[in-house]
């Protein structure tokens, strides 16, 4: 009798044990598929709107304005925020002081799905009413939300990773050069081609101040303009050079 009660006992303890392991093998499922569920995309946003309709905007992503993204102006941008990867992200842009995502709605855009982890940037661009000049013949330039690549650290704590965006409606495609301090610029640009609505790829350059000339493509004497760039405290950051406004703003 007592060899029966000790191989039930030791039955029983084998059946607790498989049950435990398998709610332990459970419970460490649901953690990982939470954790997947909703881990997150890191997002920038970016104000690049030239059209004065839309001076000042309201942003709201899957129908949540946060309050980074709340009377964001042209020009500005939102620090890196969280969005939920893995699902389809909804972002309304809405007139300034909106009260909700069905108030005062100028555009709504579906970006698709995220990936964790991976930072973005989403780059408000183009022009909301009708009439602007449109630069190059059959360029669209209606209102839209285009979304690159971010870059929030370089890797290298003694250079700043820099990509250049063309935002402007009416520029023709461009070339770029670029020079540090008073060094000239090369015969060759940095940049060839760069149409509208286009960024580079992320350009590795040590910190200091520098200079920026913008030509027409192929044309290294149509000078567009000629900026600068004080990125001396930047080092071991990425950044986003954005062209913006009108060439021809009375066009």
């Amino acid at each position: 009798v007592l060899v029966k009660i000790i191989c039930v006992f030791y039955k029983f303890i084998e059946v607790f044990m498989k049950f435990f392991t398998n709610i332990a093998l459970l419970f460490s499922f649901l953690i990982a598929f939470n954790s997947y569920a909703f881990a997150d995309a890191q997002v920038q946003i970016i104000h690049n709107c030239a059209d004065p309709a839309a001076s000042v905007v309201d942003v709201y992503v899957n129908g949540q304005k946060l309050s980074q993204l709340d009377d964001l102006g042209y020009k500005e941008a939102t620090p890196y925020v969280p969005i939920p990867a893995g699902i389809d992200v909804v972002v309304t842009i809405a007139s300034q002081n909106s009260t909700n995502v069905t108030d005062g709605v100028i555009q709504t855009f579906n970006l698709g799905q995220l990936v964790d982890n991976k930072e973005y940037v989403v780059i408000a661009s183009g022009v909301v009413g009708e009439g602007f000049n449109a630069g190059d013949e059959g360029r669209e330039i209606a209102f839209d939300l285009k979304v690159v690549d971010g870059k929030r650290l370089s890797g290298n704590p003694t250079q700043i990773s820099v990509s250049i965006f063309h935002g402007v409606t009416d520029a023709p495609a461009v070339d770029v050069y670029i020079a540090k301090n008073t060094e000239n610029y090369t015969e060759t640009p940095q940049v060839s081609n760069l149409n509208y609505a286009a960024s580079t790829e992320f350009l590795n350059l040590s910190a200091g101040f520098y200079k920026i000339r913008v030509t027409v493509a192929g044309d290294k004497d149509a000078i567009v303009g000629d900026y600068s760039a004080p990125l001396t405290t930047a080092a071991g950051l990425g950044a986003v050079v954005v062209a913006t406004g009108f060439v021809s703003p009375e066009d």
